[in-house]
């Protein structure tokens, strides 16, 4: 009787963890519930991708005749830093953050964009010895500088979605959710499979992963 006892939890232990899979599914939003968000998001985040991730913003080069003529780089003691031209779409540290988070989550941006972005890096290289990584942007008073070495990580260029392919995968909930979606690089006609993380702040559905 006791094995018949434990025989019947054990059963029933199992028919509740086979059904948190479909339990922990229907917490998920459902594909055509997010779908006008999701894709305002993507389309609309390419340019700000492009000044945290890509190749930056416009600076004045030093050898261009505008540093030249105005000698701006003559008693210019970071040397590995260049002045933002004032052509650029964002001036500051300040405009940039404010694009950032009209599509990105604020706690990602927070936790894992702006450090990297806006203060530098110690990292383990995995040898025992730390590297640091400085900031891609710094402000010093009115002027306005971008790392004149940064990493290109979005050297693909701008994305064409194909957002017929977009799906919701696991693991996803009602706070926390992730959509696959295919996208065509404009200048080479490459296709790549995207998987996206999207987070719920203040009611609204926001990007929590870098796209690209």
């Amino acid at each position: 009787m006791r094995h018949t006892k434990r025989a019947i939890c054990l059963l029933l232990a199992l028919l509740l963890l086979a059904s948190l899979p479909s339990l922990f599914v229907s917490c998920a939003p459902k594909i055509d519930e997010i779908r006008e968000r999701v894709e305002w998001l993507l389309i609309n985040s390419q340019e700000i991708n492009e000044v945290l991730w890509g190749k930056g913003l416009p600076v004045w080069e030093r050898d261009s005749d505008f540093a030249k003529e105005n000698h701006i780089y003559d008693a210019f003691e970071e040397e590995h830093y260049l002045f933002v031209s004032d052509a650029s779409p964002y001036l500051s540290v300040g405009e940039i953050k404010s694009e950032a988070e009209k599509y990105y989550a604020k706690e990602f941006l927070t936790a894992s964009v702006y450090p990297q972005t806006f203060e530098g890096l110690a990292i383990n290289d995995g040898m025992g010895y730390i590297v640091f990584a400085p900031a891609r942007f710094y402000e010093d008073g009115n002027w306005f500088y971008q790392y004149e070495y940064a990493e290109n990580y979005f050297a693909s260029g701008s994305l064409s979605y194909d957002f017929s392919t977009m799906k919701v995968v696991r693991p996803s909930n009602k706070t926390s959710c992730y959509v696959t979606v295919s996208a065509t690089i404009d200048t080479t006609g490459e296709t790549l499979s995207l998987r996206v993380k999207l987070q719920k702040q203040n009611g609204e559905w926001y990007l929590a992963s870098a796209v690209g």
